[in-house]
């Protein structure tokens, strides 16, 4: 089956709104801030954040776009991801200012 990536902040937060992300992946250098934002729309709909350990530079080698956040729709797919890279805790409070970014030791794409 397709993996049905969405790639960007707008075309993820529809994806995961939509019912359509099985999982939202994230790059290592996404701002503290998209990722607030980020994990503020999937906590609101069960969808799982995983921090990939990759840099928006591997995720353009990925996906052909230089961004920080896609969304995975096929779940075989998600929970592949899901077990390469970290997954956010979605009932931990956001008490720190800044986001701390687990890097996995690799993670492939399919």
């Amino acid at each position: 089956s397709e993996m049905c990536k969405e790639t960007g902040f707008d075309a993820v937060k529809e994806a995961v709104y939509g019912g359509n992300a099985s999982c939202v992946i994230t790059a290592s250098d996404i701002s503290v801030k998209t990722l607030k934002e980020v994990k503020f729309f999937c906590n609101n709909s069960a969808v799982d954040v995983v921090y990939s350990g990759l840099d928006s530079d591997e995720f353009y080698d990925a996906v052909g776009k230089k961004v920080v956040v896609a969304a995975v729709c096929d779940y075989g797919f998600a929970v592949k991801f899901k077990s390469l890279g970290t997954v956010a805790d979605r009932t931990e409070e956001e008490k720190e200012k800044t986001a701390e970014i687990t890097v996995s030791d690799e993670l492939a794409f399919i």
